[in-house]
């Protein structure tokens, strides 16, 4: 058991360098404007999995070995990492401002206590052992497709042979992503849920919450970390049924419980900036709500109508603020278009 303990902490932690390093091409291709390592962290996230969906679905549809997906990946990665490293030595991308803005001692006192905070999360969401209908469908998918070297051929609950493929699951490649990593780092799929998809759901919660801080506060770095504390504390007390931080906490290794409490928070900050900001870094914004919006439904099939009509109310208010009415009408059609033709796709599929 203390093997397999050891290749989860492994796969935490190269999954967070994994994300740093699929934030440079962001920068030294679409010209993001990401400074610090939250930024890069939990935007990177959103890039590898829509990296990822792009890489898996063909495969999907066309039926090929799940080997093949695992092999394609991996290379994938190593192509990633190689030009980022290119990025950071030549173009000096990559790099990360440290210096906590306002109080610096005050700032360093409070981050240390949110990331405490935050660790205890994750420590907490690791001791749960919740396995409802949902999950055990969700694990059994990907236990089937380790076993029969397929991809959403066969049924997650019972094992028996589909007749098509679901696309109710099959247009997010969210479960995919991890079994490739089971599959790599030879971790069974009942440890992955528990010890690297529910604590990772937590720590990128955390680092969206403080990115929602940094977007109301200017950027003050303490405050960013107070709201950290007080959102650490109301899901440690408020981890009710169907509560966000139940499906942190508890239902963390579902695509819906990042949905929950990734993606929305995302978008939300993005909303916030664009509201608050306007004139300012206005195109940097709706570049980052794009990414969020497009690497939605690969993190989660439950974004599909969310995100869009969160979209829909930011672009209805900001007819009323803004006078670029039909600027701000292409920009949201652009940022929500995956998700419509996902939608287009699914209930086409249900005809």
């Amino acid at each position: 058991m203390a093997d397999i303990l050891i290749r989860c902490a492994f796969a935490l932690g190269i999954l967070t360098v994994l994300f740093y390093f699929f934030s440079v091409p962001l920068e030294g291709i679409f010209h993001f404007k990401l400074q610090y390592l939250s930024e890069r962290i939990i935007y990177g996230f959103f890039a590898y999995f829509f990296v990822f969906e792009l890489a898996a679905l063909p495969l999907i549809f066309l039926k090929q070995p799940f080997s093949l997906l695992t092999r394609v990946w991996t290379a994938a990665m190593l192509i990633v990492v190689i030009i980022s490293l290119l990025f950071i030595f030549v173009k000096k991308c990559g790099r990360i401002i440290l210096d906590p803005q306002g109080k610096p001692f005050f700032s360093v006192i409070c981050i240390l206590l949110a990331a405490g905070f935050v660790a205890a999360l994750m420590i907490l969401s690791v001791c749960e052992k919740y396995i409802g209908w949902d999950p055990s469908y969700y694990l059994g998918t990907m236990n089937t497709t380790l076993l029969t070297d397929t991809m959403y051929q066969y049924d997650g609950s019972d094992g028996t042979l589909e007749k098509t493929i679901n696309l109710r699951y099959a247009l997010s490649a969210f479960y995919m992503q991890f079994t490739v990593l089971c599959k790599l780092l030879s971790i069974p799929v009942r440890p992955m849920a528990w010890f690297v998809m529910r604590p990772l759901c937590v720590m990128l919660s955390g680092i969206g919450v403080y990115n929602i801080g940094r977007t109301v506060s200017g950027g003050r770095t303490y405050l960013s970390a107070q709201l950290v504390l007080i959102w650490s504390v109301i899901s440690l007390f408020w981890s009710g049924l169907h509560t966000t931080a139940y499906f942190m906490l508890v239902r963390g290794y579902e695509a819906k419980g990042y949905c929950a409490n990734v993606v929305i928070p995302m978008v939300l900050c993005s909303c916030i900036a664009l509201l608050g900001l306007r004139a300012r870094d206005e195109k940097e914004q709706w570049k980052r709500l794009a990414l969020v919006c497009w690497a939605s439904v690969p993190v989660s099939m439950s974004s599909m109508a969310i995100v869009p009509s969160a979209v829909l109310i930011l672009m209805l208010v900001l007819m009323l603020v803004d006078d670029k009415r039909l600027s701000n009408i292409i920009r949201a059609f652009v940022c929500v278009l995956p998700n419509l033709l996902i939608i287009g796709v699914y209930l086409l599929s249900k005809i």
